[in-house]
C-alpha cells in the first residue's frame, strides 16, 4: 500500500502494513518510523526473511525500531 506520492529519488513509500511486501524486492529499506508501541521491534526476523541477500537497511529514526537480536541473526 502506497502512503504518498515519493518525494524525488524515492521510489515507494509504504505504511508499515505494506511493509513486508516492499522489503522484498527493495535494495535499500530506510526506516523513518515514530516509536510508538506498534512500531517498536517493527523490523524484525519475518522482515529480515523477506529481504533479499543484498539490501541495506538505513535507519534514521530514534528508538528501537529494528529487534536487535533479530538483526544479529540475519547478518550472521
Amino acid at each position: 500500500m502506497q502512503a504518498e506520492t515519493p518525494p524525488e529519488g524515492v521510489d515507494q513509500v509504504v505504511r508499515p502494513n505494506g511493509m513486508l511486501d516492499a522489503v522484498a524486492t527493495a535494495d535499500f529499506v530506510v526506516v523513518a518510523l515514530p516509536l510508538v508501541e506498534a512500531t517498536e521491534g517493527i523490523v524484525n526476523a519475518e522482515c529480515f526473511d523477506r529481504m533479499k541477500d543484498t539490501a541495506y537497511v538505513i535507519k534514521i529514526a530514534r528508538g528501537p525500531l529494528i529487534n536487535q537480536a533479530d538483526l544479529i541473526e540475519a547478518l550472521q
